[in-house]
């Protein structure tokens, strides 16, 4: 699973943030008529009602393990217990986050992570990008942009918590960086419409001039009525086009 960022990149923007659940090792788990038994390698201090992400449980059978759920009973210091309906199996390795009702777990961090990880794969693909060998420039436009991706979700989820309304200038903010003012633009606008083209694709890049340009150069297009070209046009005659937005 594509992730460029991290949960501690994510929740360093917001300083009074007291973070919550942090990563269990998991060291068995087994299921049996619905109700799921996770061993976590150290104890894990988590409480019947809590909240778990449970992510990366390798099964034996053709199930899942992972997911969000809420623990159903704590057996001994290093179990617990959560219902998933689903046939019985056993499974190995992964980890778990837990936290009290309404507090943000790392594990939930971690799935907005993931969860705009696969946008931003999405997006790239779309565009002929691969986000395998990236470049350090692609890399870290990928980067800024799930870790704010990521920022207004956990941001969101603070302000909502303290029961709060109207504007939050930090929240906004972040918004604006990655959306722009009118919700459109910003550093997602700019990659969706290919301003990064020439750091994803370099030479390949449909663009022709060597910075940022909107769209792209469409050989074998005609530039004037009756005068179709097969080569590269005088740079003030290319045509560029503006792809559509996934």
């Amino acid at each position: 699973m594509a992730q460029f960022t991290t949960v501690d990149e994510v929740a360093a923007r917001f300083p009074s943030f007291r973070r919550s659940g942090p990563f269990q090792i998991l060291s068995g788990a087994a299921r049996a008529a619905n109700v799921a038994t996770l061993t976590t390698a150290a104890p894990h201090s988590y409480a019947a009602g809590w909240s778990v992400v449970i992510a990366g449980v390798a099964p034996v059978g053709a199930t899942n393990f992972d997911g969000t759920f809420v623990i159903l009973s704590v057996p001994t210091a290093t179990t617990f217990t959560v219902q998933q309906i689903q046939a019985d199996d056993t499974g190995a390795g992964g980890t778990a986050s837990g936290a009290p009702a309404n507090a943000i777990s790392d594990g939930q961090i971690q799935n907005w992570v993931n969860e705009k990880a696969d946008l931003l794969e999405a997006v790239a693909l779309s565009r002929g990008y691969s986000v395998v060998g990236l470049t350090s420039d692609a890399s870290t436009i990928l980067a800024n942009l799930n870790k704010l991706m990521a920022q207004v979700m956990l941001g969101e989820a603070i302000w909502a918590g303290m029961g709060q309304t109207g504007d939050w200038k930090l929240l906004d903010g972040i918004r604006e960086e990655l959306y722009g003012k009118d919700g459109r633009s910003g550093l997602m606008g700019a990659f969706r419409s290919g301003d990064f083209d020439k750091n994803f694709l370099g030479g390949a890049a449909k663009t022709q001039d060597p910075g940022p340009q909107l769209g792209g150069y469409v050989p074998g297009a005609v530039f004037e009525p009756d005068n179709a070209y097969s080569v590269t046009p005088p740079i003030t005659r290319t045509i560029f086009t503006k792809d559509k937005l996934l």
